[in-house]
């Protein structure tokens, strides 16, 4: 449960407004928000989990008669993440594709697996197009998504004055930053409760930001370009907030403190689909909060479905499992 002070801060002015209710609940993974999945992949019997590959494609399954197995099971087509390789001059290779075999069911919890963005970075199809289950491709592709930057930053005060006088608040006012978020101040963080030292921080831009400057320039992650337009984006973000925080004067003791906090690291980070709009919350309501193609035993799942929250997320992958187990025959106890 993460508790402190929440509210909002005022851009123009720096006025901070703390909100009242106390009661409210705030549940982080510790200690960090990746432990949660960790914690589930490392200790599900069954469970193996690939890293850092991307999804080109699925071949075969149940009612497929070209490139079908003859027990109906799924093949996944997939290469390493991120730019493809090059030959000695420089140009780009075709990757290599691996095909693993088996699955009996697909389950994409990402929108961009229908995505045009794969047309357009790279020059592929959408990967969940060629699984042919018009339910599920008509709902992930109903309705669009807002995409938003992060910004990760560690600084450090000798006084022990932190950045912001609260652990989170929303942002009024201002057009790079929305949220802004004191993630040391969340239980089983290496940092927190300490009275010195550094603080991490981390903070969200407004979509308004974030659509401008992806507008700008097309890239692709992990290319040199893509780190380029990151590396503007820190820049410009940090200046915002260090200059909202310059407003925001932090009092200790009834006293200004005349220090500067010290910019430790700071990195900003693409969130793609941070915001899906509503366009499929009616088609995955019929299935309790997915999407579902029964006959070729393909699920879509994720935030889109539900609500645009990390509750609407972990709603709709539970109706996912509930659907993918309805479509497989009974498992014996081991």
């Amino acid at each position: 449960d993460w508790t402190g002070r929440f509210g909002s801060i005022d851009a123009a002015t720096g006025h901070v407004t703390i909100e009242d209710d106390t009661q409210k609940k705030r549940w982080v993974g510790t200690p960090g928000m990746s432990s949660i999945t960790a914690h589930l992949a490392n200790n599900t019997p069954g469970v193996t989990v690939v890293s850092s590959r991307r999804v080109t494609g699925f071949e075969g399954g149940p009612g497929s008669d070209a490139d079908a197995t003859a027990d109906g099971l799924w093949t996944v087509v997939h290469r390493p993440a991120g730019p493809g390789p090059k030959d000695q001059d420089g140009n780009p290779l075709a990757p290599t594709e691996t095909r693993d075999v088996g699955f009996a069911a697909v389950v994409a919890a990402d929108k961009q697996a229908a995505s045009d963005r794969s047309r357009r970075v790279y020059d592929e199809p959408p990967p969940i197009e060629s699984a042919a289950a018009p339910s599920v491709w008509d709902g992930m592709r109903a309705g669009g998504s807002t995409p938003s930057f992060v910004l990760m930053l560690t600084v450090t005060s000798a006084a022990g004055i932190p950045l912001f006088p609260f652990e989170g608040a929303l942002v009024t006012g201002d057009d790079k930053v929305a949220w802004i978020a004191n993630d040391s101040s969340k239980p089983g963080r290496p940092t927190h409760g300490a009275v010195t030292g550094p603080q991490c921080w981390v903070i969200q831009s407004t979509a308004e930001y974030a659509v401008e400057r992806l507008a700008v320039k097309l890239t692709i992650p992990g290319t040199s370009p893509h780190q380029t337009m990151l590396d503007h984006v820190a820049e410009e973000m940090l200046g915002s907030v260090l200059e909202l925080a310059s407003k925001n004067k932090t009092i200790k003791g009834g006293v200004e403190s005349p220090e500067s906090p010290e910019v430790i690291h700071s990195v900003a980070f693409r969130w793609g689909m941070a915001f899906p709009e509503d366009g499929a919350f009616e088609m995955a309501a019929a299935n309790g909060g997915c999407l579902s193609e029964p006959a070729r035993k393909v699920v879509g799942c994720g935030d889109f479905c539900v609500s645009p929250k990390v509750e609407g997320a972990a709603l709709s992958g539970a109706a996912a499992a509930a659907q993918v187990l309805a479509m497989l025959p009974p498992i014996s106890a081991l």
